[in-house]
């Protein structure tokens, strides 16, 4: 295992680019097939984009991660994988912390703490818990792996 990259994410913002050539779905909203090969035209202004799967020759067209081990880990407690809290009288149970640290055992047992590399990534509330749990991200991998942490979107505010 060369390089992983762990995405957490309510919904996983791969590249704003292919965000950019759905638009709002595969169809136009009457269910005909829109000419997304038209749009990718005109939004991609003639510039190749690869889209983010193995395919044959990714590496050559230089797509990004093509070589990488991809893990998501859906998001599923609503605190950022945080939580370790429950509250008797109202039956509220916040677990994510555990299941945090249940999924990283997981993850480095089949291989991660053999990357060479490691980026931590998530947009919305998965933006926050790549920020929140960066640092311990980084002291779950050996001191020679290159790790970043990206919370791609998302605004949180400090009130």
């Amino acid at each position: 295992m060369r390089s992983v990259l762990v995405w957490i994410a309510v919904v996983v913002c791969l590249l704003c680019s292919v965000a950019a050539v759905v638009q709002s779905g595969s169809s136009d909203g009457f269910g005909k097939p829109r000419d997304t090969e038209t749009e990718y035209k005109l939004m991609a202004h003639s510039v190749p984009m690869v889209p983010l799967t193995l395919i044959q020759g990714a590496d050559s067209k230089g797509a990004d991660f093509f070589n990488w081990n991809r893990i998501k880990l859906r998001y599923c407690d609503g605190a950022s994988f945080s939580g370790d809290s429950h509250d008797e009288s109202s039956q509220l149970f916040y677990r994510g912390q555990r299941i945090w640290q249940v999924a990283m055992e997981e993850f480095l047992s089949l291989g991660m703490k053999q990357a060479n590399q490691a980026l931590l990534s998530g947009c919305s509330a998965g933006g926050l818990a790549s920020i929140l749990h960066c640092d311990e991200f980084r002291e779950l991998l050996p001191s020679s792996t290159k790790v970043k942490c990206l919370s791609d979107a998302g605004m949180f505010l400090d009130s």
